[in-house]
Parts: structure tokens; C-alpha cells; sequence
């Protein structure tokens, strides 16, 4: 199998998309090369998953240079070639798809060739498209400033002023342009302050907030909630300050509540993207409160509802992924196997699986199933699904090393669950993509998890135990923590009955 980045593009390829690059390739103006079209052809035979082992580099060789002899170079520069293109389609499918961009350059391009008439019929064109819109983000705001800019310039430029009226418009289109830049600013500053508090909170990094912070206070941001009361774009500008007020004291729960009431009761005027981003924010608020032990119960419940409303709603479509992510799939899937409600489960997996990408299907259905069985308590059928997994994502390869040892050890295999133990110390060193904070909550688990296996099997001494059982109460940075806590508690009550019946 190849390992190539053209490979990882083409898989992302839907059957539309297929065809739609089927007709690129084949003009003369995007490519004259027919040998990247035969080579196209030939590698998507192997789509959707292209991990065929009959797909390798000799293979392209014989095929599409039909030569004896293999030529590495040459089948690397073909491969660079065709990465190339599919790059420059995908550019020129968002190109097509931006409506408001491509006229934006289309205007200027015809300001720029004095052609009056043929600007007047686009912009036009532009204007009633923007009617028609019913469902604003910040490319919206931005698009309708541009337009506003261009017909102000090109009205500056080539037409001159013959009555008071035209004076008027020009100053129409100056203000109608300041309130959509001003939006799209409001909704462009919060985002970025957003992304820098979510981090900020994620990793302790306080600094790159208190600069936003000030930024937003210096430039008054919230007063300009005041300047569009009474305009129709007056819900968005709500809707980003509260979004504002919510992450700026986390802990005040009302303004959560506000900015969730708001986005809801708007919905309807939201693009995908906004939608998926508001609710985005709803699940990290969550996972922000969750921090809190004693607010656990309730965030966990209310992050449960959040992701049932946006799988209802199919609010995880935007206008670049129209099917459910792995991740997200995998992070509703624990949840709710957290909060022990297996039916809903059952039912998520059967209807939900259908929405993840096809080239995942099978790979997500498998994990969730191995879940699944697992908390059932059917250990032996939750490894057979574990083992139909195709590990291409590292994260497969941890769930499936985290939950062999735990189905080692529910059904007692000490002696292969403390092999795999040092397989998997070996493994986490070889890692160079997770954080040492990852690691570190890893080998932590690996470390009482083995502690634990040795005083099952009675190779430790049950007078350290206790030790150990404390070490981890403590401990704030070990993974399957609960787990690890309740298998710990299990084996103190058998310590503590044999000790009972030696006594006796």
C-alpha cells in the first residue's frame, strides 16, 4: 500500500466530488497531462479505502509507464503531480462554491475594465441573491461590506453626480458597509477571543486571554450591542456578546443559559456553519464545567442532551462535512455508555453509524460495538470486535491497548495483561505525537493498573496495598481513573473478607 498524501485527499473524495474531478482533469485547460488522468483512474479503483496491497509503486510503474524497469523517481514525481491538481480543484471547488467571493472578483475585474453596464447587471444579480439569504455567518457580513465597497467605488470612479439623490445612495452604501464590516469584526474578535480562552483554560496559558480581554474592552465591543438595537441584525450581535459574556466568567451560569436561549430561538437565520460553531461552544462550556466534581452529574447530563439535540437536528453538517466525525461519533458513544444508558446506545450506533464517512464506517461500528459488549460485561465478544478493528488512526491503537488490559483482566489473564503492559510502555516511547501530559496520564494507568494485576495475583505482598489504593485516590492525572478506583475497592473488600476468615 502507498503511503502518500494524494491518497489522504482522494479519500475525501464523496461520488460526486469523484466525478467532478473526473471532468477537471480531463480539460486541457487545468491539465495536459494524460498520463495524471490515466493514473487517476487507475488509483481510484481502490477508493474508498486504498489500502489494497496489490496498490504500490511498481504496480503505477507497470501500469501506467509500462516499463521493465522500476524507476522510483519517476512514479514519486507522478504521484507530486496528481497531488498538485487535486489541490487546485478543491481550490477551485470552494472558489465556485463562495457565490459572494466569486462575484466580489468578478466586480472588480469589471471596475477595473470600465464595463458599467455589465457591473450594474451583477451587482444586481448580487444584490438579490443576498435577499434571498435566510441564513447569515460572518461571510455573509463580509461579502455584503465588499459588495457595498465595490458599487461605492465604482460609482466614484465612473459615474458623476447629477442630483442630490446620487449623493445620497453613495452615502447609504458608506453606512450599509461600516455595520456589515462592523459585524463581521464583532464576530470575528469574539471567535478569535474564544479560541484563545479555550485554550487558555485547556493548557493554563492565562496570558493570551488577558490580552484579548483588554482588546475587547479597549475597542467597547459590548457597546456596540447598543448601535444596532433597532437594526434587523440586532439577534446576531446578541448573540456574539453573549457568547462573549459567557466565557468571560465561565462560572456564571446565567449568561450560559442566555447565550444558549438566544442561538436557539435564531436558529432559523443561522448558517451550518454558525449553527455547528454555537453549538460547538454549548459542548465546551460543558466540558469546562464538568472540572467541577460537584457540577460533574449535571454538565455530564446536560452535554448528553446537547449531543442528542444536535443528532436530531443534524447540526454537526456544515459547508465543508456533511457527515458525523469519528471523533465526535467516539465522544457521544463514551458519554453515553457513562451515563449507563445502553438502550439509547444500541439505537445510536444502528442509526447514527450510517452518518460517518464511508471510508470509517466499518472501523467505528467495530469500536463501538467492542464498547459496548464491554460494559455489558461481554468481555470476549467485546475483544472480537476490538479485533476487526483496522488500526489507521493512533488513537484506535490506545483504546484497543487500554481496553485489552482491562478485558485481561476482567476475565484474568494476569500473565498476558502484564506482557502487554510492557509492549505498551514500549509503544508510548515510540510516540512522538502525544503530549507529555497524555503520556503521563497513560503510564500512570499503566502503573496501577499492573500494581493491581501483581495483588490479584497474589505477586505483591497485601500489606503495600493500601499504599497504592491511597497513591491513587490522590493522584489528579491517570487515565480510566474510575475504572481503576472501582477495580482497586473490589479488591480491598476481597482483602479484607480474607482477613475476616483468617481471623475466624
Amino acid at each position: 500500500m502507498i503511503d502518500h498524501q494524494v491518497i489522504d485527499i482522494l479519500k475525501t473524495f464523496s461520488s460526486e466530488e469523484t466525478k467532478l474531478f473526473r471532468r477537471y482533469i480531463a480539460s486541457p485547460y487545468f491539465n495536459r497531462s494524460a498520463l495524471l488522468s490515466d493514473l487517476f483512474e487507475l488509483m481510484i479503483k481502490f477508493s474508498p479505502d486504498f489500502n489494497s496491497k496489490k496498490l504500490t509503486k511498481e504496480y503505477i510503474s507497470e501500469v501506467i509507464f509500462k516499463t521493465k524497469v522500476y524507476k522510483d523517481s519517476t512514479v514519486r514525481n507522478a504521484l507530486a503531480d496528481l497531488q498538485i491538481i487535486c489541490e487546485s480543484f478543491l481550490m477551485q471547488e470552494n472558489f465556485r462554491k463562495s457565490t459572494a467571493l466569486s462575484f466580489d472578483y468578478l466586480l472588480k475585474e469589471l471596475r477595473e475594465k470600465k464595463l458599467g453596464g455589465v457591473f450594474a447587471k451583477n451587482s444586481t444579480v448580487l444584490d438579490k441573491k443576498f435577499e434571498e439569504v435566510k441564513e447569515v455567518d460572518s461571510d455573509y457580513y463580509l461579502s455584503r461590506y465588499r459588495l457595498e465597497l465595490n458599487k461605492f467605488n465604482y460609482s466614484e470612479l465612473f459615474e458623476k453626480v447629477k442630483e442630490n439623490n446620487d449623493t445620497i445612495i453613495q452615502i447609504e452604501r458608506i453606512k450599509y458597509s461600516g455595520a456589515y464590516i462592523t459585524i463581521h469584526y464583532i464576530i470575528e474578535i469574539v471567535s478569535v477571543f474564544l479560541a484563545s480562552a479555550n485554550y487558555a483554560f485547556a493548557y493554563n496559558k492565562p496570558l493570551a486571554k488577558e490580552f484579548l480581554s483588554s482588546l475587547i474592552n479597549t475597542l467597547n465591543i459590548k457597546g456596540l450591542e447598543e448601535l444596532f438595537k433597532n437594526s434587523e441584525h440586532y439577534f446576531i450581535v446578541q448573540i456574539y456578546i453573549a457568547l462573549l459574556k459567557t466565557f468571560e466568567n465561565i462560572d456564571n451560569e446565567e449568561s450560559y443559559l442566555n447565550y444558549k436561549s438566544l442561538v436557539r430561538s435564531n436558529v432559523s437565520k443561522l448558517g451550518k456553519d454558525e449553527i455547528w460553531f454555537h453549538y460547538s461552544n454549548f459542548l465546551n462550556y460543558c466540558y469546562f464545567m464538568k472540572m467541577d466534581k460537584e457540577k460533574n452529574d449535571k454538565y455530564n447530563e446536560e452535554l448528553f442532551n446537547i449531543y442528542d439535540e444536535i443528532l436530531s437536528n443534524d447540526y454537526y453538517k456544515n459547508n465543508k462535512i456533511d457527515y458525523l466525525r469519528n471523533e465526535f461519533y467516539r465522544s457521544i458513544l463514551i458519554l453515553g455508555l457513562q451515563q449507563k444508558k445502553i438502550k439509547w446506545v444500541e439505537n445510536f450506533i444502528l442509526t447514527c453509524s450510517s452518518k460517518l464517512h464511508k471510508s470509517e464506517k466499518d472501523n467505528m461500528m467495530n469500536l463501538a460495538y467492542a464498547y459496548l459488549h464491554y460494559e455489558n460485561g461481554e468481555y470476549l465478544l467485546s475483544w472480537k470486535y476490538f479485533n476487526k478493528i483496522k488500526i489507521d488512526y493512533y488513537i484506535y491503537k490506545y483504546d484497543i491497548k487500554n481496553y485489552a488490559l482491562k478485558i485481561y483482566y476482567e476475565l484474568g489473564y494476569f500473565d498476558e495483561a502484564l506482557m502487554l503492559t510492557e509492549n505498551y510502555k514500549k509503544f508510548l516511547q515510540r510516540n512522538e505525537l502525544m503530549s507529555e501530559e497524555e503520556k503521563s496520564a497513560i503510564k500512570n494507568f499503566v502503573s496501577y493498573f499492573s500494581k493491581l494485576v501483581l495483588f490479584k495475583a497474589g505477586q505483591l505482598p497485601q500489606k503495600h496495598f493500601s499504599t497504592y489504593r491511597k497513591r491513587l485516590e490522590k493522584t489528579n492525572d491517570t487515565m480510566s481513573k474510575t475504572w481503576l478506583t472501582q477495580k482497586y475497592e473490589e479488591q480491598a473488600a476481597i482483602i479484607k473478607h480474607g482477613r475476616i476468615a483468617k481471623s475466624a
